[in-house]
C-alpha cells in the first residue's frame, strides 16, 4: 500500500463514523427519492423492469423537525399525485403544494366503482362516475399540477364511460413533457347497461373514434394502452403528424378487433428505435385473418427491438401472419414471450404451426430469430402445443419462463440429447414439485447445472416439503413465492 492511500483511507474511516444527520441535505434528499422510487412498493411490469412507484406519500410520521423539514422540502418526493373518487381532495391538494411549481409530475387517476347503498342513489349512477373522472382531472390542473409538467400519466377505472371521459380530456390537453402513458380500463361495469352501450359505440367501426392525441407528446417514450378502439390508436392515414413517433416501449391490448397489418406496421415504422413490443389479444375478436394479411409486405427493420411479447393469443392465424411478416425485421431480438388462449379444439394445429414457424421458416432450417436467449411460454389449456421445435432451434436460450402447464414443458428438459444445453435460469408456475426436482438433478448430474430457479407455487392449501426445498437449494439458487407473496408472477 502506498503512502498516497493514507489520506483516502482516513477520510473513509472518518466518514464511516459520522451520524446520518451530518450528511448534506442534498444527499439525504437523493437517498429519500431513491428509496421512494426503488423501494418495496414499486411494481414490476411484464418485461421485468421496475416502473415509477404507484404509491403516494400521504403523511409524515412523528419525526424530529430536521427530518420533517428535509422531507417536505424535497420536492421530488411529492412528484406522484393520485386523484380519484376514493382519494380525499385535500390530500391531493396538499401533495401538489409540496411539489413546487416546476418539478415534473407523475399523475395517476383512478375511478373505482364499488356498489355502496349507504351513499344514496346518485353515487350509484353512471353519471356519478363520469363526473368524478372529469373532476379528478380538473382537481390536478386547477391546483398547480399544470399538464405541461406531467411526466407520467396512469389511468385506471372499471367504468368504461368514465374512461371515455378521460380519453376526451387527454385529447384536448397538451402534455409536452409526457414520457410515460398507461391507460388501463379494468373492464366494463355490468351494473350499468349504459356502460356496455358506451363500449359498443366507441368500437363502432362505421363511426371511428377520434385520435388519442391531436398532437402526440414529442418526448413520449413508453405507451401501454388497452380498451382503446383501433381507429383511436392507429388513426387517420391522411394525418401522419398525429401518429406516435420516437417510442421505445409499446404495449397494446387490442380492443374489439385485431388491427389490419398495414395499420400496425405503419405504427412500428414510425418508431424504429423500439426496444420492447407487447401485443395482447385478451379482449380482441374480429376476423381470424385481417383482410390485408396474405398480401401485405412491410419494408421494416427494428434493429433495436430486444423483447417481443405476444400474449393471450386467441387468433392463431393472426399471430402466424404477424410472425411471418416480421421474420428478418428483428435481427437483435433477445426475449420472446408467448401466451396462448386455446378456446377451440380446431385451433390446436394452428398453434402447433405457430411454434414451428417461430422456430424456422417453411423454406429454411435456420432459426427465425437466431439471437433469442430468453423464452417465456404459457397455454390456457392442457395438453397444449409442444414447444419442442422452439427448444430445438434455439439452443442458446439461457432463461426459460413457464407460466402455465409447466410440467408438460419440463418433461422436454429431460429429453436426450439435451434440449436448451445453455439453460441457466428457470422460472416456473407449479402445483407439483416432483418434475422440477427431476430436471434440476438430472441436468446437474450430466454437467448442465441450472444456476437459479424461481417457483411461483399455485397450491394454496399445500406448502412444498422442506426436504424438497433443501434438496433444490443444494443444487441451485432457489426462490419460492407462495400465493399472495408477489404481484408479478407470470401469466399468459
Amino acid at each position: 500500500m502506498s503512502t498516497d492511500d493514507w489520506p483516502l483511507l482516513k477520510r473513509q474511516e472518518w466518514n464511516n463514523h459520522q451520524p446520518i444527520n451530518k450528511l448534506p441535505p442534498e444527499l439525504l434528499s437523493y437517498i429519500f427519492v431513491l428509496y421512494h422510487y426503488l423501494g418495496p412498493e414499486t411494481r414490476q411490469n411484464e418485461l421485468g423492469t421496475k416502473d415509477i412507484t404507484l404509491s403516494a406519500n400521504s403523511t409524515l410520521p412523528m419525526v424530529c423537525q430536521y427530518w420533517r423539514k428535509l422531507a417536505i422540502n424535497t420536492t421530488a418526493l411529492w412528484a406522484f399525485h393520485y386523484a380519484g373518487n376514493y382519494i380525499p381532495q385535500e390530500l391531493t391538494k396538499t401533495i401538489l403544494s409540496r411539489a413546487g411549481n416546476a418539478a415534473p409530475l407523475d399523475i395517476r387517476i383512478s375511478i373505482a366503482h364499488v356498489a355502496d347503498p349507504s351513499k344514496g342513489d346518485m353515487a350509484n349512477t353512471i353519471e356519478h362516475y363520469t363526473k368524478a373522472a372529469s373532476d379528478s382531472f380538473a382537481l390536478i390542473l386547477n391546483n398547480g399540477g399544470t399538464a405541461s409538467r406531467w411526466r407520467s400519466l396512469w389511468v385506471d377505472t372499471n367504468i368504461y364511460a368514465a374512461y371515455l371521459v378521460i380519453l376526451d380530456l387527454i385529447r384536448s390537453t397538451p402534455m409536452p413533457s409526457l414520457q410515460y402513458l398507461e391507460l388501463s380500463p379494468m373492464g366494463i361495469s355490468l351494473d350499468f347497461p349504459q356502460d356496455m352501450q358506451a363500449w359498443r359505440e366507441a368500437h363502432e367501426e362505421t363511426s371511428p373514434s377520434p385520435l388519442l392525441f391531436c398532437e402526440p407528446p414529442t418526448k413520449l417514450q413508453h405507451v401501454s394502452v388497452s380498451g382503446i378502439p383501433n381507429s383511436c390508436l392507429f388513426g387517420d392515414r391522411s394525418r401522419p403528424e398525429a401518429r406516435f413517433t420516437g417510442l421505445t416501449h409499446i404495449a397494446i391490448s387490442f380492443s374489439g378487433s385485431y388491427p389490419n397489418f398495414s395499420q400496425l406496421f405503419e405504427m412500428l415504422a414510425a418508431n424504429l428505435q423500439l426496444v420492447r413490443l407487447s401485443l395482447d389479444g385478451r379482449m380482441a375478436g374480429g376476423l381470424t385473418i385481417p383482410l390485408d394479411g396474405p398480401t401485405y409486405r412491410p419494408d421494416l427493420v427494428l434493429s433495436n427491438l430486444e423483447s417481443l411479447s405476444l400474449t393471450s393469443l386467441r387468433q392463431p392465424w393472426w399471430a402466424l401472419f404477424f410472425v411471418a411478416l416480421l421474420r428478418g425485421a428483428m435481427p437483435n431480438l433477445a426475449a420472446l414471450r408467448l401466451g396462448l388462449m386455446i378456446e377451440k379444439e380446431g385451433d390446436a394445429p394452428a398453434f402447433d404451426l405457430l411454434f414451428e414457424r417461430i422456430a424456422h421458416a417453411a423454406d429454411s432450417t435456420k432459426p427465425s430469430f437466431p439471437s433469442i436467449t430468453s423464452l417465456s411460454l404459457g397455454t390456457s389449456k392442457s395438453p397444449g402445443p409442444s414447444p419442442e421445435y422452439l427448444f430445438t432451434y434455439y439452443p442458446r436460450v439461457t432463461e426459460l419462463i413457464l407460466y402455465e402447464n409447466a410440467n408438460e414443458h419440463l418433461e422436454l428438459l429431460l429429453k436426450r440429447p439435451w434440449l436448451l444445453p445453455q439453460l441457466s435460469d428457470l422460472e416456473v408456475v407449479l402445483r407439483d414439485i416432483s418434475k422440477l426436482k427431476e430436471v434440476v438433478e438430472a441436468r446437474c448430474q450430466d454437467g448442465l447445472p441450472l444456476k437459479s430457479v424461481v417457483v411461483y407455487w399455485e397450491a394454496e392449501d399445500i406448502e412444498i416439503d422442506q426436504d424438497d426445498i433443501e434438496m433444490l437449494e443444494s443444487l441451485v439458487d432457489l426462490v419460492v413465492f407462495y400465493p399472495g407473496e408477489t404481484l408479478c408472477s407470470p401469466s399468459y
